[in-house]
């Protein structure tokens, strides 16, 4: 009769033996993220610590598997009861700060994200909700307090899959190593996949990162299984020079994970194979600061983030390195205390069943509060709550969020989706605004703007931008279809003027092909909108949390200055002659004082935009007035 390698019974698991240069790589590790987050000027590819961190939990875990199946030790009970009280305690506490503080730092939309990262990240999926939402290197991520433990979801998934694997694995009496192999490199090859066509889904999907994890798993087998002698006097040299170089030259425009995940990875994977006694582990892994922040590197990894996020939420953008440096002196303390006060005296042994069982009632508990603040829109009865926007922010444009989604069209026969289109006034002039949309951004204030002899066409489709589309053959999503449907009215409808949108900085190459192609199609004049001023966070989000008395016309308080630089790019690049010209928004609305906050005499009325970018319906009479009527001529 089979005997089952696995022991039910709740005594402990072998534990690996312990290796002080094992904690100072997690150092590292979470040296060079806390940089990335804190000073991404400093070092620009910092966020690969993140894989360092993947490849020692995939070595540690497979380690603990492997051994305790081979001597019929394992119990599962005690695998899951011990990651529990390692990784549920600091979590709970980080979590249930960020609760506190949003309570008086976060306006209800805000609070009420908060609530389901809470939900996400106490329930270990948030790697999985934010797929749905924006990338790790977008500008509105750094607005997301938790932003960094989709990491912890991706290991979490690891503990939950890897063991039952392995244990089946072990059961079925199957080559172990080449199951851990097959499974990492089908991991991998979708990383590469994934990683040119879906750069969201590569970075935060487990199938598409478990391979890392993997890859210590294989180091694991490699040491306890075989003879191989994996050390050799160069080997640590070689893994801490591949960690430098890709956290010197990938950067968040990398296409990553892809390829370049293995400098990272296998730069620990030979560290880890390295022995103790070699020139890194030895000097640099082992000394004692490098150790010691090993052992508080998880609680360093959960706070940073939480402080550093929390004040560019509350001061509407990136501050001063002084202030991130006290942010990330106050992370290094409180996972001090964490691990000090916390940490330790939970992962003890005595009542250890009973703290198990308390931290999961409290990691449900959290989880249930999260969600129910996100079920309650972000509780918009606090103190903070500016309760609804528009009862002070006056907007006279509503957009009809069915149009955007399939593609708007306006001063046309027809709807989208009809056969024959044509002007409405085919004997007045024509300007065609097509692109993206900030195109419709500027359709409200064109059209109250424009001679009676003009004619104001509108083609957009958020997110697209212009290209020309000669065949519906080519035709393969929305944006392609709204592209060669503008296309075909040009050729049959020839406008005098086209103005084309897009947020994205406009790439010269693209820029000389379109005004080609629209020059022989018979337009007289093409004119590219540049970049609207940008905010770190919604416009009356920035004037509310500020609290002016005298509100100032111009503000350089959450202004984007990337964007800025990026708009002085496109346009010292840009080759105008009187039939190609350059709308330059920010030259116009903005000067050495800021950029615009409002027109006229009233704040509440004349607010130049309700979000991050786009003009509102009094920005764009006012552009369109002030700036645009000079292009007609």
């Amino acid at each position: 009769m089979f005997k089952s390698p696995i022991n039910y019974s709740v005594k402990e698991n072998i534990q690996p033996k312990y290796r002080k240069d094992i904690d100072g790589l997690r150092a590292l590790a979470v040296i060079l993220v806390v940089f990335f987050h804190g000073f991404p000027e400093w070092l620009p590819g910092g966020f690969i610590g993140v894989d360092i961190f993947f490849v020692i939990s995939g070595f540690l875990i497979s380690t603990i598997l492997l051994e305790n199946l081979e001597k019929n030790s394992f119990s599962f009970t005690n695998f899951y009861a011990r990651r529990i009280r390692r990784i549920f305690p600091a979590l709970i506490v980080v979590l249930s700060f960020a609760l506190i503080v949003g309570w008086f730092a976060l306006f209800p939309d805000e609070y009420r994200l908060l609530g389901w990262h809470i939900f996400s990240s106490a329930s270990f999926f948030q790697n999985l909700s934010l797929l749905s939402e924006v990338g790790y290197f977008d500008e509105a991520a750094e607005t997301k307090p938790l932003l960094h433990l989709w990491s912890l979801g991706i290991e979490e998934q690891f503990y939950l899959i890897w063991p039952l694997l392995l244990w089946l694995g072990y059961k079925l009496k199957a080559n172990l190593l080449l199951l851990t192999v097959i499974i990492g490199l089908s991991s991998f090859g979708l990383n590469l996949i994934y990683s040119d066509t879906n750069q969201t889904f590569a970075f935060f999907s487990p199938l598409t990162r478990f391979w890392e994890l993997l890859l210590g798993g294989v180091l694991a087998y490699l040491m306890l299984k075989t003879k191989l002698n994996l050390h050799h006097k160069n080997l640590s040299l070689v893994g801490i020079g591949l960690i430098a170089i890709g956290a010197i030259t990938i950067t968040s425009a990398s296409t990553f994970p892809g390829w370049l995940a293995l400098l990272p990875t296998f730069g620990a994977f030979f560290l880890i194979a390295a022995s103790e006694q070699e020139l890194v582990n030895r000097y640099l892994l082992s000394n004692k600061v490098m150790v010691y922040l090993g052992l508080i590197s998880y609680p360093l990894y959960l706070w940073h983030w939480v402080l550093l996020s929390f004040i560019r939420i509350t001061e509407s953008g990136e501050v001063a390195q002084e202030i991130r440096l006290s942010a990330v002196t106050l992370a290094l303390l409180l996972a001090i205390l964490t691990y000090h006060f916390i940490e330790k005296p939970i992962q003890s042994s005595k009542f250890s069943k009973q703290k198990t069982i308390a931290l999961i009632i409290l990691m449900m508990l959290v989880a249930f509060i999260g969600f129910n603040f996100y079920k309650r829109d972000g509780l918009s009865f606090r103190a903070i709550s500016y309760k609804n926007i528009d009862s002070i922010f006056v907007n006279y444009l509503k957009e009809n969020g069915e149009d955007r989604q399939e593609g708007f069209i306006e001063g046309f026969t027809c709807k989208f989706y009809e056969g024959e289109c044509q002007p409405l006034s085919p004997e007045n002039k024509k300007i065609l605004v097509w692109g993206d949309s900030h195109a419709q951004m500027l359709g409200y204030g064109l059209k109250k703007s424009l001679p009676k002899n003009w004619q104001f066409l509108l083609i957009t489709q958020p997110g697209c931008k212009p290209a020309i589309i000669l065949s519906s053959k080519a035709i393969k999503n929305d944006c392609e279809r709204i592209n060669f449907f503008a296309t075909e009215q040009i050729n049959k409808s020839h406008p005098e003027i086209v103005l084309l949108s897009q947020r994205d900085s406009w790439d010269p190459l693209k820029v000389d092909s379109l005004y080609e192609n629209l020059s022989t199609m018979g337009v007289k004049k093409v004119l590219y909108l540049g970049k609207s001023p940008e905010w770190n966070a919604k416009l009356p989000k920035i004037i509310y949390r500020t609290s002016w008395r005298t509100p100032p016309r111009y503000s350089k308080v959450g202004l984007n200055i990337k964007a800025l630089k990026l708009d002085l790019l496109a346009k010292a690049q840009f080759q105008a002659n009187p039939h190609k010209q350059y709308v330059d928004l920010i030259d116009f609305l903005c000067n050495d004082e800021g950029c615009l906050i409002y027109v006229g005499s009233d704040l509440a009325t004349g607010i130049t935009s309700f979000d991050t970018n786009h003009l509102s319906p009094v920005a764009s009479a006012y552009v369109a007035k002030e700036l645009l009527m000079k292009y007609l001529d």
